[in-house]
């Protein structure tokens, strides 16, 4: 007899991401395509694209993040505020040097007590 075939199974492994995404929204494709299976097909720089950082927080635990991304591409992404609210001092002080450390605290006094001249 004949076997049934999952006709999206089989559409998704014989067409390209691209043709995929020009028949289906990304919510479908994300709902077919598992993380790891995009990551598989896009790199870093086009998930980032398709993907707001706080849809990739939401996917991935902020450990993950941090392997995906250096700490400079999570500054670049989010404001000192949010870094700080997202990682506890001691978790910053790992990360960093007593070097960027300095820099960002004093980047914060700039920014809290503005030079008067």
């Amino acid at each position: 007899m004949f076997e049934l075939l999952d006709i999206p199974l089989v559409l998704e492994e014989c067409l390209s991401l691209d043709e995929l995404e020009e028949r289906l929204s990304l919510e479908e494709l994300e709902e077919r395509l598992s993380l790891d299976e995009l990551e598989e097909r896009l790199s870093l720089e086009e998930l980032e694209e398709r993907l707001s950082l706080e849809e990739l927080e939401e996917r991935l635990s902020l450990e993950e993040l941090e392997e995906r991304l250096s700490l400079e591409e999570l500054e670049e992404r989010l404001s000192l505020e949010e870094l700080e609210e997202r990682l506890s001092l001691e978790e910053l002080e790992e990360r960093l040097s007593l070097e960027e450390l300095r820099s960002l605290e004093e980047l914060r006094f700039d920014i809290e007590v503005p030079n008067i001249e």
